[in-house]
């Protein structure tokens, strides 16, 4: 009775992986996004030990030579943005509907850690207080 209540949950385990797995790989795809595929368990940061991130972006950049593509961040979905106008957008007009990703220094680091894009306050005050500095005056 026991063993086959056990294969039943591993069973309905491997199920639930299985369509994870798909519904999350078919991310990009469903959106029309160009993109790299999935890995297992990197998603698209295998070239981590091989190569700078720098350098696989200018790569990706030459590779699809589109406005944006689609990558993984483990099973993570992140958009790396190649066109000015679409940044201004996502930086500006759109800006609530975007949130940051890994822009963390932490509290061991003396000089990040009280960097004033590190710190944990809200984004709309960031670019309450950023934005206006960066733009032109109007008299």
């Amino acid at each position: 009775m026991i063993a086959i209540f056990s294969s039943v949950i591993v069973a309905c385990l491997i199920t639930w992986v299985y369509f994870r797995w798909v519904n999350v790989s078919q991310f990009w795809k469903r959106r029309g996004v160009p993109h790299l595929p999935l890995h297992p368990i990197l998603g698209s940061l295998t070239f981590l030990q091989r190569k700078n991130p720098a350098t696989w972006m200018i790569e990706m950049y030459q590779k699809f030579n589109t406005p944006y593509v689609g990558i993984w961040l483990f099973w993570r979905p992140a958009l790396i943005i190649n066109s000015p106008e679409i940044a201004k957008n996502v930086l500006v007009k759109d800006f609530d509907y975007f949130r940051d990703r890994f822009l963390s220094s932490g509290r061991s680091d003396p000089v990040g850690g009280l960097n004033l894009f590190t710190t944990n306050v809200s984004n709309h005050v960031y670019s309450s207080l950023s934005i206006p500095c960066s733009t032109p005056a109007k008299y």
